[in-house]
Parts: C-alpha cells; structure tokens; sequence
C-alpha cells in the first residue's frame, strides 16, 4: 500500500512534458497567489487596528492614526490636487454612501463572495470527489447544516429589529436603563428630538436611536442593538465553524485529488524525478495551480475569513461578559483619556498656581478621580453569569 510520504513524491512524466512544453511560469503564480495571500492578511490585519482606539497611547494607538487618520488624509490632499474638488468629493461620496448608510452593496459583496465560494466547493470539490474514506456522509450532512445555519442567520439579522426606540417607549426604556454619570448622561437626541436614553445611540445609517447600541453592522446591513445581538452573535459563531469545517474538507479534497492521480500527474516515483523532495512539492502544487485554483480560493478565504471572524468572537465573548456594547467600550475608552489628560494638566497647573488657587484644583482633581474610578468598575456590570443572561436572553 502507498502511504502518504510515497504518494507525496509521486508525479506523472506526462505532466513534466506537459510542462516543458507549454513554457508555464511556475514563479509567476506563486507571485500572484502570494500577493492575495499578502493582500488577505492585510485586510485582517487593519480590520483589527480599527478595533484600536483612536486615541490610545503606544504602537497600535500610533499604526491606527497612521493608517486610518495620516494616511487617508495624505491620500485625500493628493486625490484635491491632481482630481480636484468635485471629484475627490464625488468619491468620498460615493464610499459614504457604500459603507455608512444602508447601502445594499456590501450587502451583495457579502452573497457573492460566501455564496459563490460555496458553489465552487460544492460543484468542484463535494459532489465529484465525496464522500470518501475520509469524510464521510455524516460529516457532509453536518456541513451542509452548517452552510443553512449561517444563510439562515444572515436572513434572520438582515431583518431583525435591533431595538428602535420610539417616543411612547422613551419613559420605560428610561427606568430600564439608569445613567451612569460619566458616559452616558441625560441629554436630547438632536436628531430624534427626544430623551437619548442611556446606553443607546442614533446611527446614522437607519436614521434611529437604538436600544444598547453595538455598531451597525454592514455585511447584514443592520444596527446590532439590544434586540438583536444574540442573532448577530449567531451569524459570526455559524459563519466561523462553517469556515473552519469548509477549510478543512478542502485540505483533504486536495489531498484526495492529488492521491487519486487525476489529470495522470501521480504514477512515477519521487526518486524517479530527479528533482528532490521541494521540487516534487513544486511540481505538484504547479499542476493544482493550473488545474485547480478555485479550490485553493476556497481553502485561502476560508482561512482568513476565520482568522478575522475568531478574532471578532473572542473580541464580542469578553465585551459580553462584562456586559459591554462595542460602543461602549470606545466611549468609555475615549472618555478615561480625556479624564486622564485633563488630571495631567491640572497637576502641571497645580505645581504653577498661587498657594490660594490650589484648594480648587486639588478638589477637581478629585473630582476627576471618582469618575475615573466609576469608569473602571463597570456601573453596568452584574456579575458573569447575570451579564451573560442579561445580554443573549433578558433584553432579546
């Protein structure tokens, strides 16, 4: 019987002429998977720097003003020079309109890219090669339930209330949810024209105030609020199992393929081929390259949609269980800074001032420290096991 080791450095004489014959450049579509690869990474890489507060202190506060403040507005003054001002304008725009308003284009963007990696799976990998030795029907049931669970939650979100606040339900949601104070404090909405109750936000996607406001989420096109952030959850949880089990299955489809010798490339030993154990695995991932791409597609989107949905998880598991929106956490974030700075420069004016002016200083200082101390209690937190009820159960 052929183990794996031998079947990795087998490969076909017919496919070497084949080679030789065509001239294909090998090198170049390395380059160019290598540049997707690059471009993927870069894509998670900044998508997690946007996680970064604007104003935080150290490296990852200093790369997220650079790449989405410094950059941008370099980009911004060279677009004013050389296009000038209506069509800088016109663009910035145009991508408002793509990214901070109900747009269906993400929305679309979302179908195409999952849905159409799904079928390129399905019809070039599952149906023609599966199941198998290893992966049997049963595994493929549970993917295929997976792929429903997460088209299922994707329908369910995109049209989910997340918690509009209307003016008849301003004095309930008012009892329900009590100031803390610091962040959030008894104001009008300017939009609405009603009391912003507290731990709420008008998004100016949907043009509503919004019950617990997380962020507006715009591959479903929704804002996540208090009545919908279980479903949201759902959606990226689904979405992550789904892209770990499709990863998977199209790691072992390439190995299947491969084992099974299609196209006649596997039929020679490695000993035979004179070009060692790297330039067999050359060999072999240039016939797949040529002859299969679609599913490498797969196998890459499927890796770095999970890295970027993991990270996303986690990020919404810690903020949950302390009973935290993402708003929120920004906000109080932004706000301790403030508080932060201005105590800074207090004590700086404190070492210059007249020894009459120093009670007053001293007391806003104090002042200054309660409410930095109430910013790092949590006056909403209630414990692990309450927050996590409170959040997936109690306010859905």
């Amino acid at each position: 019987p052929k183990t794996p080791w031998k079947l990795i450095g087998m490969y076909s004489a017919e496919f070497l002429l084949r080679e030789a014959k065509s001239g294909y450049n090998f090198n170049c579509v390395i380059g160019m998977w290598v540049v997707i690869l690059a471009i993927a990474l870069c894509v998670v890489l900044l998508v997690a720097l946007h996680t970064v507060h604007p104003n935080s202190v150290g490296v990852l506060g200093g790369l997220r003003r650079f790449f989405f403040a410094q950059i941008p507005s370099a980009i911004e003054n060279c677009a004013r020079k050389i296009c000038g001002d209506k069509m800088t304008d016109a663009t910035k725009g145009s991508l408002r309109y793509t990214f901070s308003s109900r747009s269906p284009l993400i929305m679309i963007l979302y179908i195409a890219i999952t849905y159409g990696g799904l079928a390129i799976f399905l019809f070039r990998g599952v149906i023609p090669y599966l199941p198998s030795i290893q992966i049997g029907p049963l595994h493929l049931v549970f993917c295929f339930l997976l792929i429903l669970s997460s088209f299922a939650s994707f329908i369910v979100l995109s049209r989910s209330d997340p918690g509009a606040i209307k003016k008849e339900s301003v004095e309930r949601l008012r009892k329900k949810y009590p100031y803390d104070g610091v962040v959030f404090k008894e104001e009008e909405c300017r939009v609405c024209k009603m009391t912003r109750i507290a731990r709420s936000k008008h998004c100016s996607a949907c043009n509503v105030c919004v019950e617990k406001f997380d962020h507006h989420c715009v591959w479903a096109n929704k804002c996540i609020g208090a009545k919908n952030y279980r479903y949201f959850f759902w959606f990226v949880l689904s979405h992550l199992v789904m892209c770990i089990d499709v990863a998977y299955i199209t790691a072992v489809l390439i190995g299947i393929v491969i084992s099974r010798g299609k196209e006649g490339f596997i039929k020679i030993s490695f000993y035979m081929s004179g070009k060692g154990f790297f330039g067999v695995w050359k060999t072999l991932l240039e016939d797949f390259l040529e002859n299969y791409p679609d599913l490498l597609f797969v196998l890459l989107l499927s890796v770095v949609a999970g890295v970027f949905l993991m990270v996303l998880l986690i990020m919404h598991v810690v903020i949950a269980a302390r009973n935290k929106t993402s708003y929120e956490d920004d906000k109080s974030s932004s706000i301790e800074m403030q508080l932060i700075k201005a105590k800074h420069d207090l004590n700086e004016k404190l070492k210059k001032e007249k020894i009459e002016d120093k009670g007053k200083i001293k007391a806003e200082i104090e002042g200054l420290d309660k409410q930095l101390s109430l910013l790092k209690k949590n006056y909403y937190d209630k414990g692990i096991r309450r927050n996590i009820v409170e959040v997936f159960f109690v306010n859905s």
